[in-house]
């Protein structure tokens, strides 16, 4: 696999690419950013940026592939990049809070070796809960916010007033994590990925997995069981349930609980579409 560089020193998108177990290195590209509204849209802004940042990377490689992302936020026709300051920093999120925001992150991605380029872009709609100045303000004293586009973060703290979002959540992060990934395919770029990000996804689509505590070796070890196996331990605990509570019968609370089953269904189909 040939090596692969971020164009970035943040935190978040840092975080995003470990966690996918992806080998990389960061070389942060000090290209400033054009926060102004000279492009026809929010899109091509983003991907401009982010084909500088990529670029200015490029010349200093001789080999390699290299990724720029540039991220902003866009309200009411305005945009939200990062703050100056504290006090520009409280402006941006007092106004984001007041209305949904859209989050464009624009990526680039430069194959060094074969001299190729892709561009794309991902957006997500974020809706917030209006703050009080107490909030914005408690929220600072624990969260710096002059890294971070629009002020806030969706992942730590930030979570807290995140009412919704529609769209990719790894893009409001920092990185559309999809996005690139098929970009990276489309350039023939190989990726592994390593047994520990695998290991949820595993669970919840190709069989089934339990930790359980073995009293022999004194650990918590994970179990995998066939879907067959699976179906047959929900059985038998669901004959214990059954044998130790009275099961409810009125037709009005099953309706209820069918009623309140769907709406967790339909949650987990959009989660799944969407990510």
């Amino acid at each position: 696999m040939r090596t692969i560089y971020l164009a970035s020193d943040s935190l978040a998108r840092k975080k995003l690419l470990k966690m996918l177990g992806w080998k990389f290195k960061v070389l942060p590209s000090y290209v400033r950013e054009d926060n102004k509204k000279s492009c026809p849209s929010y899109a091509e802004l983003v991907k401009k940026n982010a084909l500088s940042k990529a670029k200015d990377v490029a010349k200093r490689i001789s080999s390699g592939v290299v990724i720029g992302a540039d991220t902003v936020v866009a309200q009411n026709n305005q945009i939200f990049g990062k703050p100056k300051d504290l006090k520009d920093a409280y402006r941006m999120l007092k106004k984001l809070t007041r209305n949904p925001q859209w989050v464009y992150t624009g990526i680039a991605i430069i194959d060094k070796d074969k001299g190729k380029i892709r561009l794309g872009c991902e957006r997500t709609k974020v809706y917030m809960d209006r703050l009080t100045d107490r909030e914005i303000k408690n929220y600072f004293r624990d969260v710096s916010p002059l890294d971070k586009a629009g002020s806030f973060d969706i992942q730590g703290k930030g979570a807290l007033f995140i009412r919704r979002i529609e769209g990719c959540f790894y893009n409001v992060v920092g990185l559309p994590l999809r996005r690139i990934y098929c970009m990276l395919k489309d350039l023939g770029v190989k990726i592994s990925l390593l047994i520990f990000f695998l290991l949820p996804f595993s669970c919840l689509v190709l069989f089934g997995c339990s930790a359980e505590y073995n009293i022999v070796t004194g650990k918590e070890e994970v179990y995998f069981y066939s879907t067959d196996k699976e179906v047959q331990i929900g059985r038998s605990i669901a004959k214990e349930i059954e044998n130790k509570y009275k099961l409810v019968d009125d037709p009005l609370i099953l309706k209820r609980a069918e009623e309140i089953g769907n709406r967790i269904a339909s949650v987990c189909d959009r989660r799944d579409v969407d990510y």
